[in-house]
Formats: C-alpha cells, structure tokens, sequence
C-alpha cells in the first residue's frame, strides 16, 4: 500500500507495488514481435466447404471457387471446414484438367484429321436417313431406268448382321467372291460395325417381257459412324478387284445346288465400285442374265445393288451403267 497526493492510500494488485505507466491494472499479452494468435475455432462449418465438395461433381469450376471462398472465410471466422474446402479445391481442379484432356484427345482425334476426308475434300458425316426410306419404290425405279416394276412378294428384309442374306460357295478360296454376286450378302458385312440394313427386290410385271431388266436387287446397310461404313467400303472395293474375271460356284438355297458365276470388268467410277456378274453357260462360258453390280457410300450408310437385265442385246440395259443409275438415286435420297 502506498500514499497518494493527498494522503489517500492506493491500493494496487502488483504484489510488489507497481503500477503500469498510465494507471490502470496491466493485462499480460503476447511479447512483441509475435504473430497475433488465430481467432478461436468455432463449432460450426464452413457452408462454402461443404458445397465446393458438391459443385466440384457438379460443376467443376464453381467447386474450385467456392472452395477458395470457404478458405478465406475460415481464415476470418475460424470456422470448421479446412480440410472440406481442401478437398473440393482438389476435386474440381482435377476433374478440369481431365476435362480439358478429354477435348484435346477428341479434338485430335482421326475424324477431325486429313485423313478422314473423302474425295470431295469434305469429312464425312453421318446420316440421318432411315434405311428404309432410302430405298427406291416401284415408280421412282420406272423414273431410273424406264420401264414398270413390281415388288416381289416376301422379298423385303430388314435387321442386323444376322438378317443379311446367307449364300454358300463350294471353294473357301473364292468365299469373299460370293459378296460380289448379290447385294446384302453377309460375307460382304461379316466383322463389321453394322448396325441395320433394309432390302428390297423389284421385278418387272408378269407377263410383261418388253423391258430390257428382269429384276432389281437394293440395299441400305447402316454403320455406326461414317468411318466405318468407308472401312467396309475399301475392304469390299479390294475383294471385288481381287475377284475380278474370276468364276465362283455359288448356291442360293438349301437344295446344294452350286450354279456357276462369272465376275468381270470391275471397275471405280465416281467413288462407285461396279462390275458385271451372271450366270456362266457351261459349254460356252457365256454370261447368261448380267447383273450390273454397284457398291457406293454416303455418310455411314452402304449403298448395294444389283440390275439383272437379259442376255439378248436388243433387251438388255447397260450393264456398265444401269447399276450405277439405280445407286445413285438411292444416294440422292440420303439426306
């Protein structure tokens, strides 16, 4: 105890009698120099934590910035939710890059590149066309090649790889030569990415023997993607050259019957493959009944046809061409 000015004692907290400068009582701090403590942690969590972990699977930026939001808020308030906020930061800036990974591989990838680009100059694309409706009916086949039609009965087909028409052959060596014979025949289509196809056979009336085709053959086979229906296209253009001038025996029921078939003047016209296939007298080797065969592409569909027209001149269409007309009105048709 001590004396003030007037005599008044003053009493003081300091066991040893000292009094801060300035009065008053001293309250003990951290030294000078120090870093000033954190605020105390509350009890609650940090809402902008807890949602940058969701955003972050939702949407991967707004995840990234609502964990920097949480982050700096808890630096403030002391809230709960570091380690959240972390873990969302992480989250979404990972699925960003992975994102953007993704792009680049896409953006890269073959159908975006030179190689993918047709003889137009343009990349393929795919087609939105049904099959079926890309098929050519009676009056649009008189239109192409000038003479009535009439659709057999039971003719019409429809389905996957295992719908396609099944024809046999009695040598393994010239088995791929049979696709070359008749449309939609499933060695032509064997392991690949088809996925539908749509068949349709025409004849001319009964009775009605002026005109110069006896029947027409019409597929629409439909891939996937326009690359894989020009994968097809390219093996099947090689097969055919590999095929030409050959004879094949081939059988078109379950009688065991093998007829024989002669395959020629295979040829590429306007990205079209086309030849001339029929019957094969045995004596002669005279093709009975030529059938103009044509392969052509548009987007991912395959177009495949075949005009069975007479052997006498004076009837018989151009075998070298009537294919080709029937194909490329069934491609105009393809939007």
């Amino acid at each position: 105890m001590s004396y003030g000015d007037h005599g008044r004692p003053v009493f003081s907290s300091d066991p040893f009698g000292t009094v801060p400068p300035g009065g008053g009582f001293f309250t003990p701090g951290p030294p000078p120099g120090y870093p000033p403590q954190p605020p105390p942690q509350s009890g609650s969590v940090n809402l902008f934590a807890t949602l940058s972990v969701i955003f972050a699977f939702i949407c991967a930026p707004a995840g990234a910035v609502l964990g920097h939001l949480a982050l700096s808020r808890i630096k403030r308030t002391g809230e709960r939710g570091r380690t959240r906020a972390l873990v969302g930061i992480t989250v979404s800036y990972l699925i960003i890059v992975l994102a953007v990974v993704a792009l680049l591989v896409w953006l890269l990838r073959p159908t975006h590149t030179s190689a993918s680009v047709g003889s137009s100059g343009r990349s393929p694309t795919s087609s939105s066309t049904p099959v079926d409706a890309a098929l050519l009916d009676g009056t649009e086949l008189t239109r192409v090649l000038n003479q009535p039609f009439e659709t057999n009965a039971g003719s019409s087909q429809r389905g996957g790889v295992y719908g396609l028409r099944e024809f046999g052959t009695s040598d393994e060596r010239t088995e791929k030569c049979v696709g070359v014979l008749h449309p939609a025949a499933s060695v032509t289509y064997r392991d690949s990415s088809m996925r539908t196809f749509a068949y349709q056979q025409w004849s001319r009336p009964t009775g009605d023997y002026a005109g110069a085709v006896i029947s027409v053959d019409e597929a629409v086979v439909a891939f996937a993607n326009p690359e894989d229906a020009q994968k097809l296209l390219a093996r099947a253009t090689e097969e055919w050259k590999q095929c030409n001038s050959q004879r094949v025996l081939a059988s078109w029921g379950t009688d065991g019957k093998f007829d024989s078939w002669t395959i020629r003047d295979v040829d590429t016209t306007d990205s079209i493959v086309t030849a001339t296939v029929g019957y094969t007298d045995a004596g002669s080797g005279t093709i009975r009944m030529p059938t103009s065969r044509a392969l052509a592409l548009k987007g991912n569909n395959v177009v495949d046809v075949g005009v069975v027209m007479f052997r006498d001149p004076t009837k018989s269409a151009d075998p070298e061409t009537s294919g080709i007309d029937v194909a490329r009105a069934i491609l105009d048709k393809i939007a």
